[in-house]
């Protein structure tokens, strides 16, 4: 498992996530759930989710149960908005799945390959 880390960024008011080495189905629901059960995040949050370093272990038909987490979560919120940078080419895969089988209204997930294009977005 990889060792998930979390850093508030005051100056840009996100949430930064990273992923460093393998990155389980179990840990992305994890991601979720967290989301789902703190209450000390604001109620409209941006996440900037960095996993160029890792490698999903996550197979496309398990993509489902991510979009289930997911969408569970975000009903807490008024506002979620997610940025995922990744540049593997299995990853990217995954991750459009999981884009394509989300559609919330107050979710906004787009998938990026720099940190600035995220930023850009994101902010």
């Amino acid at each position: 498992m990889s060792k998930t880390i979390f850093q508030h960024d005051e100056e840009l008011k996100i949430l930064r996530v990273r992923y460093p080495g393998m990155l389980t189905k179990e840990e992305i629901i994890a991601h979720y759930d967290e989301l789902r059960t703190n209450r000390d995040f604001h109620r409209n949050i941006r996440i900037l989710i960095d996993c160029r370093d890792s490698t999903f272990m996550v197979k496309p038909e398990e993509v489902h149960e991510l979009t289930a987490a997911a969408k569970k979560a975000v009903r807490e919120y008024d506002m979620v908005k997610e940025a995922m940078m990744v540049t593997d080419p299995y990853e990217t895969v995954i991750v459009v799945l999981f884009e394509k089988g989300i559609n919330i209204p107050n979710y906004r997930f787009k998938i990026f390959y720099t940190e600035g294009a995220a930023l850009d977005w994101l902010l």
